[in-house]
């Protein structure tokens, strides 16, 4: 099940759900105040290998000479 962030527009507090898809955007009250007045938050994700790297999600490069390709000065890609 994927974890989804919400924010009370009542209070502002932000907070997480574990929830299934089918339900991502069902009423739920706020974890602060119980308010159900609540809007789901756009999501990144991020994925590694094994090795560490970065497979998905990177949102960007970690060095001012990547393009969005291989890096030879940081070796992502």
């Amino acid at each position: 099940m994927p974890i989804y962030e919400y924010v009370c527009e009542t209070c502002h507090r932000e907070f997480s759900l574990l929830r299934p898809m089918n339900q991502a955007d069902s009423p739920a009250g706020c974890e602060a105040c119980g308010h159900t007045q609540i809007k789901r938050k756009l999501s990144l994700f991020s994925a590694h290998n094994s090795d560490g790297k970065a497979v998905a999600g990177t949102g960007g490069s970690s060095c001012s000479g990547c393009a969005g390709g291989s890096c030879s000065s940081c070796g992502q890609g």
